[in-house]
């Protein structure tokens, strides 16, 4: 009698934590799902003059359509391939 409590709160408890870590996998799992816009860090890694570093994360991100069909990332890409073809 004196244990049914105790057992009855530590399971509570259990099933509280349980259920605390299955919602923030949910919420890891939508902000995955997410779009990243590279533009911005692409920028600033133009700006510092990281041509090489710079091709090579925006082509990570042209593979999918919505960067690819994006006029500012198209733009970007020809500037650095550009930048990069006159360096060189």
């Amino acid at each position: 009698m004196m244990f049914k409590l105790p057992l009855k709160l530590a399971l509570l408890m259990r099933a509280m934590v349980s259920a605390g870590v299955l919602w923030q996998q949910g919420q890891l799992a939508v902000l995955a799902l997410s779009r990243i816009d590279q533009v911005p860090e692409t920028r600033e890694m133009v700006a510092a003059g990281h041509y090489a570093e710079e091709a090579g994360y925006l082509d990570f991100f042209r593979e999918y359509d919505y960067v690819s069909e994006d006029p500012a990332a198209q733009a970007l890409h020809a500037q650095i391939e550009q930048e990069r073809g006159r360096v060189a």
